[in-house]
């Protein structure tokens, strides 16, 4: 939906969608990392624990300000 599909096209020229790259890329991260602590777990459970809900805070916090920045670019997008 982002760069070359039609989120770019409908909404490519708001300053909000220039912002989106990070806060997206750190959910797709923290996520992996999460996934990564889980499939090497090593016995450590609360270490493993401890790795996957760090991450997933890191996620959700991006995540978060991944929405505000969609609800600014329809914002931008009909203030046109």
């Amino acid at each position: 939906w982002r760069h070359g599909g039609e989120g770019e096209r409908y909404f490519g020229r708001t300053q909000a969608f220039t912002l989106t790259d990070r806060p997206h890329a750190t959910v797709h991260g923290a996520v992996h990392e999460a996934l990564v602590a889980i499939r090497g777990s090593s016995g450590n459970e609360e270490a493993v624990r401890e790795t996957v809900v760090a991450a997933l805070e890191r996620a959700e916090q991006a995540s978060a300000e991944l929405m505000q920045l969609l609800d600014r670019m329809v914002r931008e997008k009909h203030a046109r």
